[in-house]
């Protein structure tokens, strides 16, 4: 014996496997059901007389059901769930001594709910579920996702294979030394990392700040600002920082938000007819407020 139950709208089927079809036993199989998919706003049924039971309505009312019955002796009344019955009829109507029956059960409701309808269109897996459950399909013809995913992990094992392997990892407010080529001649200039981001971000005296690379920074006590580029030999070892980066500054009390692109900020200083006024104001005046990238 078997309790049918199918979703009018997405046209998931769901059967249960029955000692008996009393009142009892149904609603033990239906609390089952509200358990897992949650209460229905209503529920059609024939006439038979565990639906009509004293201890069937309770339980639907109980529950906020409306219970819609079907004229006696007219089973077109309810032609989805007969549909849906006479499916699982024929389905099942190959017995195979070898597997056990809730095994087939299981087969065939997994094979109709992934399977395309006919009136929806969809599986009713995947309208009831949202989604498009994992079959033995999938494993024939993996989903654009997977190939995309899949080619981008085989880009990323490419790049990191020809990358340096030994960067150095910095903390925060770590004193380091940042390689500045801009101008077309290499220099070497002081930083504090003040906070991780996706790139380093460098602020230089004079309020210029720029973005700069792990490979182009050092530990701040490795050499001099302004001293020619180093040997490799002057790099401390670490692990490879797969796109890791950090905020550097010479100031760490002054906060800088991340800026997408690679820009170089400069602060304009006051002016003054003295230029030794000029230098002073240059110095004392700097702005020690949140400076935003925008």
């Amino acid at each position: 014996m078997f309790l049918v139950a199918a979703d009018s709208h997405s046209k998931w089927l769901q059967v249960l496997i029955m000692n008996s079809t009393t009142a009892e036993n149904t609603v033990t199989g239906l609390r089952k059901l509200f358990a897992a998919y949650g209460l229905p706003e209503s529920m059609v049924s024939d006439n038979g007389p565990q639906f009509t039971s004293e201890e069937f309505e309770p339980f639907l009312k109980l529950n906020g059901v409306k219970h819609v019955l079907c004229p006696p002796y007219h089973p077109a009344s309810n032609g989805f769930t007969e549909r849906n019955v006479q499916t699982f009829k024929n389905m099942l109507a190959k017995p195979d001594p070898r597997i056990l029956l809730q095994h087939r059960v299981s087969d065939i409701l997994f094979q109709y709910r992934n399977t395309p309808h006919s009136i929806t269109g969809p599986t009713p897996a995947g309208l009831f579920l949202m989604r498009a459950p994992r079959t033995r399909l999938t494993l024939l013809k993996p989903s654009l996702q997977t190939k995309i995913h899949d080619r981008q992990q085989k880009e990323k094992q490419h790049h990191d294979g020809s990358r340096p392997r030994h960067l150095s990892q910095f903390d925060i407010y770590q004193p380091v030394i940042i390689r500045n080529i801009r101008g077309g001649r290499e220099r070497w200039n002081h930083g504090t990392v003040t906070k991780i981001l996706l790139t380093y971000i460098v602020r230089l005296p004079g309020n210029n700040r720029h973005v700069i690379h792990v490979e182009h920074i050092i530990p701040g006590d490795d050499m001099l600002s302004g001293s020619p580029a180093p040997s490799p030999d002057s790099f401390s070892s670490g692990e490879l920082l797969p796109a890791n980066a950090a905020l550097v500054l010479d100031k760490p009390s002054v906060p800088v938000e991340l800026t997408r692109h690679p820009v170089v900020v400069q602060t304009p200083v006051r002016r003054s007819e003295h230029p030794a006024v000029s230098q002073s104001l240059a110095t004392q005046d700097a702005p020690t407020g949140d400076l935003s990238l925008r």
